[in-house]
């Protein structure tokens, strides 16, 4: 095998990797917003400001 081969096998590996690292990431953020809805919280997600959690108001209240 020569460095040409082990360079881009290498680069191929290093990609997969920051793939499956955006995608846990992406997972990671679905999750925890679900689990704030579950437990009653409203996410807010915006561009400029982020993400905020707050305790969500009950409409039955």
């Amino acid at each position: 095998m020569s460095f040409e081969d082990r360079v881009t096998k290498l680069n191929g590996a290093l990609e997969k990797l920051r793939a499956m690292r955006f995608n846990a990431l992406w997972i990671a953020v679905i999750v925890i917003c679900f689990l704030a809805a579950y437990f009653g919280y409203c996410v807010e997600i915006s561009w400029s400001e982020g993400f905020s959690f707050s305790k969500c108001v009950d409409p039955r209240d």
